[in-house]
């Protein structure tokens, strides 16, 4: 390859860099996000973990002797442009790991126990940077036979 040609190659990677580097700063304004954000343990936006959840959160396998119905739910997490939603009924502060079910539109309404990580929840983000999981502010802790459709709805 010509050196001539290699030089336009290269300001033409360079000019397509600038314009990317422009519309992410044009989203980030546009959608008050921080080109560059991830979420902090405890962050301001996208608030997935609050210090109040995490001392009320049990330790992982403390509940293991009581009966999935009798198990207090402390948090719920959602996908505002889904059907996707988390319940937390244990939490590992080391690990970020929470026990608890997921409703997903695969399961046609039932409930999959399982484990999930929130950073994994906290960095998932819409082709657009805006956060796709949020923690459910209006959610109280409540008992899983309280929780809508109840204990049936459990696999």
């Amino acid at each position: 390859m010509s050196p001539k040609k290699l030089r336009s190659n290269l300001s033409l990677g360079t000019s397509l860099l600038k314009k990317q580097k422009m519309l992410e700063k044009r989203l980030s304004q546009a959608y008050n996000v921080p080109p560059s954000y991830k979420p902090s343990r405890f962050g301001t936006k996208n608030q997935i973990m609050t210090r109040e959840i995490e001392k009320a959160l049990p330790a992982m396998y403390a509940t293991d002797g009581i009966p999935l119905e009798e198990k207090t739910a402390y948090a719920k997490y959602f996908t505002p442009t889904s059907n996707w939603t988390w319940i937390a009924f244990e939490y590992d502060p080391k690990t970020r790991d929470i026990f608890g079910g997921v409703q997903s539109p695969n399961t046609y309404g039932q409930w999959e126990l399982g484990y999930t990580n929130l950073d994994q929840l906290a960095n998932a983000r819409h082709k657009l940077g805006f956060p796709l999981v949020e923690r459910d502010v209006s959610f109280t802790p409540k008992k899983v036979k309280d929780i809508k459709k109840g204990i049936d709805y459990f696999v």
